[in-house]
Formats: structure tokens, C-alpha cells, sequence
């Protein structure tokens, strides 16, 4: 099938744009334990529907508008896809921000930055891009669409990074909060024991002492009745 010459220039965006929002829509599901991020997989298919109109048209070529109708079905496709890629963002960064929260609550704080020396940093991006994203909520068209192009182009692929470091560590991470506690259980079984020992010991010091004391008066007792 060829596509009017006119179209091409838009035809090469679509790809484009369905190829980046492919890419974060993937990168999200590894993200979310390979949870479906819905809402950018049905921005998708509502770009395939369009190209289905479109080459429905191009094939039937009984409309004297083909180019211009065309065209206006390949530019709302175009703008499916940055949808899609948009959602495929924001689920990507809920993600990660699940996983960190996740692990602050499980191992703590100190265990993380051991063996994930990047947290700081990724917290910081975490919340830059949340700002944008909530900067973007308040602009519409073009600035929404610059603001998300600035966090594709300049973060994400951070954000992923991010991602997969803290999944490769989180087994470390687990093990070491578990010898922790293991070895805190054992200090407290230690000290618990300890103080076992200590009252023992203080029970017989005060029998013994109490029985020296017997002992005594039975022996001045007696040299009195002498």
C-alpha cells in the first residue's frame, strides 16, 4: 500500500512516537512486576483503530479527501501515543516510589543506602519529576507536551536505572535486615540469659548469706548457754 507522499512526514512520527511509547510502556510493566499499565495500552490501541480508518480509506479511494482526512486521523494517532507514553511515565514513577517506600518500611532506611548508594539521588529526581508532572496538570497542549518530553528525554531512562539497581540489591538488602535481626534476637537471648544468671546467682548469695547468719546465731546460742 502506498501512502500519499504528503503523508509521509507524518507516517515517520507516528513510528516515532509509537516506538518511544512502546518502550516505556514495557520499561513500566518490568516496573510494576509486569503489571498491564491499562490506560497507555488502550491509548495504543485507540491509535491502531485510527490507522485502521486510515488505510480503510486508502484502500477504498473513493474519497476525494483521502490526504487531508488522512492526515487528521495519523495526527490524533500521533497524539494517542504521547497519551500512552505519558501513562507509561506515571506508572513507571509510581513504581519505583512503591518499591523505595516498600523497602523504607521493611529494612530500613540505613540498609538501603548500603547497598544502594544512588538513593538520595533517586528520591531527589523522584520528587523533580513529580513537580513537573504537577506543573504539567496545570498546562495544556504544547507546555504539557514539553514538560513530558524534558522528563522523557532527561529522566527516565534514569528512573529505570534506578529501577533495576534497587532490584538487583533488594536480595542483599533482605538478607543483611534478617542477620540483623538474627543477630539481635541472639543479643537479647544473651542479655535475657545473663540476667537469668544474675538473679540466680543473687538468690544464692542470699540464701548462703541468710544460712551464715543461722549459723552465727546458733554458735553465739549456744556459747551463751555454756
Amino acid at each position: 500500500m502506498d501512502f500519499p507522499e504528503e503523508l509521509n512526514e507524518l507516517i515517520d512520527e507516528l513510528v516515532k512516537h509509537w516506538n518511544i511509547a512502546e518502550k516505556r510502556i514495557k520499561q513500566a510493566e518490568q516496573v510494576n512486576g509486569q503489571e498491564i499499565v491499562a490506560p497507555a495500552i488502550f491509548e495504543l490501541r485507540y491509535a491502531g483503530r485510527k490507522m485502521i480508518d486510515v488505510f480503510e480509506l486508502l484502500l477504498n479511494k473513493k474519497n476525494e479527501h483521502i490526504a487531508k482526512d488522512s492526515s487528521i486521523l495519523i495526527a490524533d494517532a500521533i497524539e494517542d501515543c504521547v497519551k500512552a507514553k505519558h501513562d507509561a511515565i506515571d506508572s513507571m514513577l509510581h513504581g519505583l516510589v512503591i518499591a523505595i517506600d516498600g523497602l523504607e518500611k521493611s529494612v530500613g532506611v540505613d540498609i538501603i543506602l548500603k547497598y544502594f548508594p544512588d538513593y538520595i539521588n533517586a528520591i531527589s529526581d523522584i520528587m523533580e519529576i513529580n513537580n513537573l508532572i504537577s506543573e504539567s496538570r496545570e498546562s495544556r497542549l504544547q507546555g504539557r507536551e514539553d514538560i513530558y518530553d524534558h522528563i522523557d528525554n532527561d529522566k527516565m531512562d534514569k528512573i529505570y536505572k534506578y529501577f533495576n539497581s534497587l532490584k538487583s540489591m533488594t536480595p542483599k538488602m533482605f538478607q543483611e535486615h534478617m542477620d540483623r535481626e538474627k543477630a539481635n534476637r541472639e543479643q537479647e537471648e544473651k542479655y535475657n540469659k545473663a540476667q537469668k544468671l544474675q538473679k540466680r546467682f543473687m538468690i544464692i548469695s542470699i540464701v548462703t548469706a541468710i544460712f551464715a547468719l543461722l549459723s552465727v546465731a546458733v554458735n553465739i546460742a549456744m556459747y551463751v548457754k555454756m
